[in-house]
């Protein structure tokens, strides 16, 4: 890239810059781009990729206008087909929008697609940083000559003009910190020109907020939401993230806006202008609440396809913080003509909670994953689904694709894989996986308010986990935290957060979420891999910072198709935007029960657990494929039944490598007479040091039948019995015998082992329905 600047006239200050770009080569399989750019989506027209642009203007510039350039050597593919757009349809399948199918006008025509060279799509503000995006059109595609053709390089000349007014507006919002800068770097084109931006703003004094007592987290909430996150606001201050509670109320009668939810962030607003000079910017707004505690921004978006939303929840207005996206002045927020600020200048989350319990889970939970490091965090999953069986489109072909942009993923965590594709996925292999602990789900694949990756609000309530880790969903409405659209109930997504078990933080939809039938070019798809970039290719870690990230590196196809757009405004974060999401340890090992077996030796050795014995239960542990060697691995078992006593309840396993497995000596029960018959649960805990600070540490529930079985019991016969069975030292030996007679007429004598005694079965040809008798019949 080169740049060069030219002052033109002293009066009219026009700034005129070049910028030289460099075009990748294209790479084309399967009828389609396979470069790491986005496509032209537009229904039955041909999936071009072009390169969005974003330009840093220097500060108090304001844009004028553009030349563009093509320049270095044209390049031809030749014998090439670049397949149409399929229609954009929702991820739940709750309706099906028409296909256009291959436009003919554009396939049929000897002329080169798309005819555009550049679209110029306006300015956005970023932290005080005036950002012109730009989306470039450089190849070019002739269906007919079946030829593809670009230039390598293109050259933009851009002026500028000062504004006064935009200066001082970029002087309020500036932030100028390492963080930002080291973003905007990865962001522009440019970034020699961040040089140019200096801050000299002095916010007023006043008490709300106080500039001279600034926080990097602000909680909004009302007087109960105060009293219940008083533990919570001491523990982030504690942790070095300086955090404060302000209260609606306080807010209300302090800051103008039509109504209250634009009142909040007049506040934040001004809370982000006192602080932005400060040691301790405004980084973070945490949302203290539910919609009935925190207003929703209901905003209108239309995806020109039919399916239209007057009031799609979107916290997302909260963050971007350069306009009040109602530019007409008409009160309904979020429309093209309303000029909206799409990109946040700070991250954003939401407590989806309204009473004390909820309050207090979310804290326990966010706690907990920042604070326990368990072989959870070692674990990630990916969820994928079947979203069209014509075209056939396997929600596991779009988890596959985040995997490969996000390598990081497979590097560090052991990641699973729960896809219908290969029939490994079902509901409950979800439940299951959140129960054993995890760190990380990735899911593309259908939902509503009231499911999520097959779970229910049932679900939910049944879980068990004590470890804790977030999900990321491509689903539609998981995340619909509007009652209206909840039947007055709660989303699933905040039962998963609020609930006593679940998840510590959910990213998800508030309204559809959106897919391409026979490929991965769905809109919701680049959001989901551009949080897992920023979260790992970028290392911004706070789950706020990654999801803005996507936003800001998203913006141009935002402002490009409307169905993206919609994406933009519907993602939420339901949980704490300032945790950072923790790397794999990647020393533990994954220790679990191979076998069991129930030994009665010290019984009567029949094979069967009867009550009054003595029990060795011997159980072999198996350390996993991939995972770390295990070192002194030792287990105990633990019964609630106090009619089970145990007499050694813990056992040294010693070393296991992985790939391998140990049977050690058996666990001892004793039984008590009395107990009762049925299945008996216990608890295995398995434990083995990883370091000084952490160790493995998993727990399994097993479980055996206690029962008056013995030996070779139940007896079975092959034929109906009408008679009851006789009972009675028959032979005279002292001990007793089993008649037992059949309705064809067989009579089998059984001794205790249910061994038939000598004589018998005695075949008798004459049917007995009725009881049979026993007597001695002759006095001997």
């Amino acid at each position: 890239m080169k740049l060069r600047f030219l002052l033109i006239g002293l009066l009219l200050q026009v700034v005129l810059f070049s910028l030289e770009i460099h075009i990748p080569v294209p790479q084309i399989e399967n009828n389609g781009f396979v470069n790491d750019l986005p496509v032209i989506l537009n229904d039955g027209e041909p999936q071009i990729a072009y390169v969005p642009v974003k330009i840093l203007l220097p500060m108090g510039e304001k844009f004028k206008s553009i030349n563009f350039v093509k320049a270095g050597k044209v390049h031809k593919i030749e014998n090439v087909f670049i397949d149409y757009a399929k229609q954009i349809q929702p991820i739940s399948n709750a309706f099906s929008i028409p296909e256009k199918g291959m436009s003919q006008s554009i396939y049929n025509a000897d002329e080169l697609f798309p005819k555009t060279n550049y679209k110029v799509l306006g300015t956005q503000r970023m932290n005080g940083f005036e950002i012109l995006l730009i989306n470039l059109f450089p190849y070019k595609f002739n269906p007919v000559k079946k030829e593809l053709v670009w230039n390598d390089k293109v050259e933009i000349d851009v002026e500028t003009e000062f504004d006064r007014n935009l200066f001082e507006t970029q002087n309020k919002f500036l932030l100028l910190n390492n963080e930002t800068k080291k973003l905007l770097e990865r962001t522009i084109l440019n970034p020699a020109v961040i040089s140019s931006y200096q801050k000299n703003y002095f916010p007023p004094q006043r008490d709300l907020p106080d500039p001279n007592d600034p926080y990097s987290m602000i909680i909004i909430t009302d007087e109960n939401g105060e009293e219940y996150l008083q533990e919570f606001l001491s523990w982030k201050n504690e942790r070095g993230v300086k955090t404060k509670i302000f209260l609606t109320s306080e807010i209300y009668s302090n800051f103008a806006g039509g109504d209250d939810a634009e009142k909040i962030k007049n506040f934040i607003i001004n809370a982000y202008q006192a602080y932005s000079g400060t040691e301790f910017p405004l980084e973070y707004v945490l949302l203290g609440g539910d919609d009935e505690i925190i207003p929703i921004r209901g905003v209108f978006i239309d995806t020109g396809y039919g399916t239209v939303d007057h009031h799609m929840p979107c916290d997302l207005y909260y963050s971007c913080l350069d306009n009040d996206w109602d530019a007409n002045g008409n009160r309904v927020f979020g429309e093209i003509e309303d000029d909206v600020d799409l990109i946040p200048e700070i991250a954003i989350g939401r407590i989806p909670a309204d009473v004390q319990i909820d309050f207090d889970n979310f804290f326990h939970k966010t706690q907990s994953y920042v604070e326990e490091t368990t072989i959870s965090t070692d674990i990630a999953y990916l969820l994928g689904e079947n979203l069209n069986w014509n075209p056939l489109t396997w929600g596991g072909d779009y988890k596959d694709e985040v995997a490969a942009e996000v390598p990081f993923l497979e590097e560090n965590y052991h990641v699973y894989r729960l896809y219908q594709r290969e029939d490994t996925y079902s509901p409950q292999a979800v439940t299951n996986a959140i129960n054993s602990g995890l760190s990380i789900i990735n899911h593309m694949g259908h939902s509503n308010q009231s499911i999520v990756f097959g779970q229910t609000i049932g679900s939910v309530n049944s879980y068990t986990n004590t470890e804790y880790g977030f999900a990321y969903t491509q689903g539609c409405y998981p995340a619909a935290f509007d009652e209206a659209t909840s039947h007055q109930g709660e989303s699933i997504a905040e039962n998963l957060v609020n609930g006593h078990a679940g998840l510590f933080a959910f990213v998800g939809n508030t309204r559809y979420g959106w897919y391409s039938p026979g490929n991965t070019n769905g809109p919701s798809q680049p959001y989901d891999i551009e949080f897992f970039k920023a979260l790992f290719n970028d290392n911004i870690r706070q789950l706020g910072k990654a999801l803005a990230q996507s936003r800001i590196v998203l913006a141009n196809q935002a402002l490009t198709n409307t169905f993206l757009r919609w994406v933009h405004y519907e993602l939420v974060l339901l949980g704490d935007p300032s945790v950072s999401v923790k790397d794999a340890v990647g020393s533990f090992p994954y220790i679990q029960p191979q076998n069991v077996v129930y030994n009665d030796v010290q019984g009567d050795n029949d094979g069967f657990i009867n009550p009054g014995e003595t029990i060795e239960i011997e159980i072999t542990l198996e350390n996993d494929d991939d995972w770390a060697d295990a070192e002194n691995v030792y287990a105990i078992i633990e019964f609630e039944n106090d009619d089970i006593q145990v007499l050694q309840d813990s056992v040294f396993y010693g070393n296991i490598a992985e790939g391998t497995s140990v049977t050690a000596s058996p666990f001892v029960i004793s039984i008590s007479p009395d107990c009762a018959l049925g299945t008996c649960h216990y608890n295995l805990h398995i434990f083995a040091p990883v370091n000084e600070d952490i160790s493995y540490h998993r727990s399994f529930e097993l479980s055996f039948e206690l029962s008056l079985f013995q030996q070779n019991w139940p007896w079975q016969s092959f034929y109906t019995l009408q008679a009851n069975p006789i009972i009675a030292d028959f032979n005279a030996d002292g001990e007793k015998e089993i008649l037992v007679t059949d309705v064809t007429g067989n009579i089998n004598l059984l001794n205790i082992d249910a061994e038939q005694t000598e004589g018998f079965p005695w075949e008798f040809e004459e049917n007995i329905f009725r009881s049979a008798a026993y007597g001695d019949i002759d006095g001997d």
